[in-house]
């Protein structure tokens, strides 16, 4: 919130991790929407007329009495090709998904959704392979210590693949497990 208050919606690019949130900008009379930079929490929204509702799961939404819970069957159908319908669309015609990385903003009656992030795939060729397999470790490995804070036990699961092992190995590492 402080940030918001200091940087307005630049506030977005400073922050890591999983979120989805909803911000009422009173004296702008502006509600700001915003999801995680790859969209791990979802964050719905449809609008009607005079005004905007929004949930972090679809069936909050549909139990609105104005959604139309007409399918999209453009959504049905990359639902069928993909195993999961791609943003912004939604399995509902009337309801969308705040793409990953993105804000929206809505002011009297005025939607308007934004980028505040997106992956950068241009290759850095200023560094040789070891110093990119280093930087990789570097960035693995304070991925995975920040996600083992917690006040629950923590488990992995392991698929027998590169990705798990490694989260594994990292995680075993940091806890001191061998």
């Amino acid at each position: 919130m402080h940030g918001y208050e200091e940087r307005g919606l630049a506030a977005l690019g400073g922050l890591e991790g999983m979120f989805a949130f909803a911000l009422w900008d009173a004296p702008a009379r502006t509600l700001v929407l915003a999801r995680d930079r790859l969209g791990i929490k979802p964050l719905y929204y449809a609008v009607l007329p005079e005004q905007i509702v929004f949930a972090s799961e679809l069936k909050a939404l549909v139990e609105h009495p104005a959604i139309d819970r007409t399918l999209d069957l453009t959504a049905l159908s990359r639902y069928l090709a993909h195993e999961y319908v791609p943003a912004p669309a939604s399995i509902f015609r009337a309801i969308r998904k705040l793409p990953a990385g993105h804000w929206l903003t809505y002011t009297e009656g005025r939607l308007k959704v934004e980028p505040y992030w997106t992956v950068d795939f241009r290759p850095d060729r200023a560094i040789d392979a070891a110093e990119a397999v280093e930087r990789l470790r570097a960035v693995l490995d304070l991925a995975v210590r920040q996600q083992l804070v917690s006040d629950v036990p923590l488990g992995v699961f392991l698929s027998g693949g590169i990705d798990s092992s490694t989260v594994a190995a990292l995680a075993a590492r940091r806890i001191g497990v061998a």
